[in-house]
């Protein structure tokens, strides 16, 4: 079965957004958000980002949909894209059904929540994910939307490729990446990915 993995950037006190948009402009923080929802360890497989209504609708249009993954829109009002690689689900249970249909076994390696908060919140208290991976963003922006981060208890750092061991900088603001483990989870093996 494909592995549900969550992605966000957070700031102190746990700030993910303000006004539907992110209160900061780090291009390398985005380069890493595509690099780690695209790279897949099987050729012949693509991966899928599940996002909220308004991350869609976020999302510059010259950039919709994000390339090269399935992007699954989570809204109860949008209608029904007309748009290869666009498919809008009802509710987020019906999304990570998804990672349940032989297709998506298939085609999908990796289904990857990638917000709003609502979902990240969601789909963390339901537990059916298998990991987190954070960019913790060394800086307070001015947030409206906070991101309820998993019982620490449950979480296991792990390693990966992926991601950069050391603090990145970028206009003057500090980061770091971090994997994390759902412990409730059996572990997996995404040691050698290719980017898409």
């Amino acid at each position: 079965m494909a592995q549900v993995n969550i992605i966000v950037a957070i700031c102190e006190k746990y700030g993910v957004g303000k006004n539907n948009s992110l209160p900061w402009h780090l291009s390398k923080e985005i380069q890493h958000f595509k690099k780690m929802t695209t790279s897949v360890s099987d050729p012949n497989k693509i991966n899928a980002v599940i996002m909220g209504r308004n991350t869609w609708n976020s999302i510059p249009v010259k950039f919709r949909p994000l390339s090269g993954r399935l992007n699954i829109i989570v809204s109860s009002t949008m209608p029904q894209l007309n748009e290869e690689d666009v498919i809008v689900v009802s509710n987020w249970r019906e999304a990570i059904e998804m990672v349940k249909h032989p297709l998506s076994e298939k085609f999908i390696e990796t289904f990857w929540i990638c917000g709003g908060a609502k979902l990240y919140k969601d789909v963390i208290e339901s537990g059916l994910w298998n990991r987190l991976y954070v960019t913790w963003i060394m800086k307070e922006f001015d947030c409206d939307v906070f991101f309820s981060f998993p019982d620490k208890k449950t979480l296991k750092l792990v390693e990966d490729d992926r991601i950069p061991s050391d603090i990145q900088v970028e206009k003057d603001v500090e980061n770091q990446n971090h994997g994390y483990c759902n412990q409730s989870c059996p572990p997996v093996d995404d040691n050698h990915h290719t980017q898409a």
